[in-house]
């Protein structure tokens, strides 16, 4: 299937879900280049990036593996932008056939 025949939520979620990605990768550069002394630069680059933290937060307890709470954290960030993105390209294509 090409991208133009998507349907618009397909397409408002493939690309919303990109945000997420490019900020980790960011995120993931910056930790190898800047000293410890740099945590609360990414901590709060974390925070402007994912409105997922309070669900995590709400759900998940501090008595699971870092590494496994990470990877937990990353793909419902993913998720909360896909469903954020997928409902903006929804509502984009209703308006969309008013006019």
């Amino acid at each position: 299937m090409i991208w133009k025949e998507w349907p618009f939520w397909l397409k408002g979620g493939i690309i919303a879900t990109l945000i997420p990605i490019l900020v980790f990768v960011v995120n993931l550069v910056i930790d190898v280049l800047v000293p410890p002394e740099g945590e609360t630069f990414l901590f709060f680059f974390l925070i402007v990036a994912t409105p997922a933290l309070p669900i995590f937060n709400a759900f998940f307890k501090p008595s699971i593996s870092y590494n496994i709470t990470y990877i937990i954290f990353f793909i419902s960030t993913l998720a909360m932008y896909f469903i954020i993105g997928s409902v903006i390209g929804w509502f984009y294509n209703k308006f969309k056939k008013r006019k």
